[in-house]
């Protein structure tokens, strides 16, 4: 088996992991990269993009991959001063748990575990000025954001092998 044989089993592997994760914890976990080798893994992947619902709508709004896509690239830059994983919140508002994957002491992507609203009204707030008028749909989206979150020693101790791998 050759060098490149042996990284698409090792991502199927991880994405496998993932979705085991997932169904036995209801995550909803994907995997973030800036590094240009690691996108090539993405199309082994099916946790390269978010799956909660707002975060659908939002992606389908105008213009709204590219602040997506940026705050991606700010929270890997993050890493490389403080290593530690953490919740923050989305350009969009949607609260997220991140943990670091580095390679050779440099980070080049998270995990994140998403789907999460911590303040309804400021993810509301942040929807408003995105699509101007919350229409139902985005309500109920927002509504479907749960308020509470695993701890985030849990969330460290399910996720750093992945981060690992």
């Amino acid at each position: 088996m050759n060098d490149i044989d042996n990284i698409r089993r090792c991502a199927r592997d991880l994405d496998l992991f993932l979705s085991k994760i997932e169904r036995d914890y209801g995550l909803c976990i994907s995997l973030h990269t800036s590094d240009a080798f690691l996108e090539f893994l993405k199309n082994e992947q099916t946790h390269n993009l978010h799956k909660v619902h707002y975060c659908e709508l939002v992606k389908c709004a105008k213009h709204s991959t590219s602040p997506c896509m940026r705050m991606q690239r700010f929270v890997t830059a993050s890493f490389d001063r403080s290593p530690e994983p953490r919740f923050g919140r989305c350009v969009f508002g949607v609260d997220e748990f991140v943990i670091p994957a580095f390679s050779r002491g440099k980070a080049i992507g998270f995990i994140s575990v998403s789907g999460y609203s911590f303040d309804r009204a400021a993810t509301l707030e942040r929807a408003k000025r995105l699509f101007g008028v919350i229409s139902p749909d985005v309500e109920h989206a927002v509504a479907e954001l749960k308020p509470v979150a695993p701890s985030p020693e849990t969330l460290r101790a399910l996720l750093s092998p992945a981060a690992d791998l």
